[in-house]
């Protein structure tokens, strides 16, 4: 398919120069413009692959056209090479560079020189397109793979079925997300709720949704086992039958289960590099540490401390905090450090007595808070969970 390139220039001797270099070349389709405000009325109409344009022209010079071809969103991607008799300066290689042209010809034109510098900026033009396309399509991807996501996470009118209050805080850093939720319910008045942490990569996501798919497949042929259980068949699964490895996300998964039993009123929560926080009518902030750490660097279990439940009772009014590592190792504040887990403490007790829905706030203006306007940028993705019984 030949390539279609204008030639603007305001001297017909240096149209008739370029067009007898150019047309022995076959796969060039030429059009010619007597002036930059006839070569942008031209634009409109074709489909340009390349522009050769002369620098001093009486309508419009070529680096206001350049310009004005950079802000058209039909030939802002189009190479332009400008072309100058006059003699040029490093400085006007910056000023025609700076204005977006592709290139810099000087006259007399050389014919070598000439087709070596278009055929390499059609050459970078098109190795562009295919860029711009493949992210166009990974978008796309990304796209429906987030919408298989949303659609796999549990609505908010669940909790409101088991909670008496509840609220989900998701700040996902990109498209597709490492981090979710699941929850899930049995007649015999038990709700599971688990939260994951695989990384803000696809890589994450993926993993995501493999360990999405194995906590249904536990319930299905195991029933509601012990919370400790449970986590432990998510590693067994993920790390032996499927061989998974942390490079797969850039890091160890983080997984939180709880499971709350309403008939006896009692909460069992097992966690591996997570922790549990609740917040007691009274006042008290109690943390539970999740100790079942688990990693794919060798047999489950061997050389590694047994999983292990907490078990407590609730009451009325008691209110359980479950997040992902999103906000405790975001970097930024006046120092740029990192957030710790102290000021997680911190913020959670500051909140835990607002309303749930202020609280989702203030949690969410503390992350953006934390990162500010500064260089920083979210580094993970992070979902809190809070929930009152």
């Amino acid at each position: 398919m030949r390539s279609t390139i204008l030639v603007i220039d305001d001297e017909p001797l240096n149209l008739k120069v370029i067009s007898n270099i150019l047309k022995n070349e076959e796969e060039y389709y030429l059009l010619y413009a007597p002036g930059a405000k006839v070569g942008l009325e031209i634009a409109k109409k074709h489909a340009i692959d390349a522009i050769i344009m002369d620098w001093d022209m009486p309508d419009m010079n070529g680096i206001e056209a350049t310009s004005r071809f950079k802000e058209n969103t039909r030939t802002k991607d189009v190479p332009i090479i400008i072309a100058t008799g006059k003699v040029a300066t490093p400085n006007d290689l910056v000023i025609a560079l700076g204005a977006g042209a592709t290139d810099f010809l000087r006259k007399p034109i050389v014919d070598s020189e000439l087709v070596a510098r278009l055929t390499s900026a059609l050459q970078i033009s098109r190795s562009f397109k295919v860029i711009k396309e493949q992210n166009n399509a990974m978008k796309t991807s990304l796209k429906y793979a987030q919408e298989i996501q949303e659609a796999m996470l549990p609505k908010s009118e669940e909790f409101n079925q088991y909670f008496s209050d509840h609220f989900i805080l998701e700040m996902t850093k990109e498209g597709v997300r490492g981090d979710i939720y699941w929850l899930r319910s049995n007649l015999q008045g038990k709700v599971l709720l688990v939260l994951i942490d695989s990384g803000p990569s696809v890589g994450g996501a993926l993993i995501s949704i493999m360990i999405n798919l194995q906590l249904q497949r536990i319930i299905e042929h195991q029933g509601f086992l012990q919370a400790h259980e449970i986590l432990k068949e998510i590693y067994r699964h993920l790390y032996g039958e499927l061989g998974v490895k942390s490079e797969a996300t850039g890091s160890n998964v983080k997984v939180s289960v709880c499971l709350f039993d309403v008939q006896d009123e009692t909460i069992q929560y097992a966690g591996s590099q997570t922790n549990l926080f609740l917040w007691k009518d009274e006042g008290e902030l109690v943390e539970f540490v999740g100790d079942g750490r688990q990693e794919d660097d060798g047999e489950l279990g061997v050389n590694q401390p047994p999983m292990k439940s907490y078990k407590f009772r609730y009451s009325k009014g008691y209110r359980l905090y479950l997040l992902t590592d999103g906000l405790e190792t975001q970097h930024g504040g006046e120092f740029y450090e990192m957030y710790g887990c102290d000021r997680v403490k911190d913020i959670i007790k500051e909140i835990s007595t607002a309303g749930f829905s202020e609280q989702q706030d203030k949690l969410r203006n503390e992350f953006k808070r934390w990162i500010g306007n500064s260089s920083s940028k979210q580094n993970d993705d992070f979902i809190a969970v809070g929930i009152q019984m």
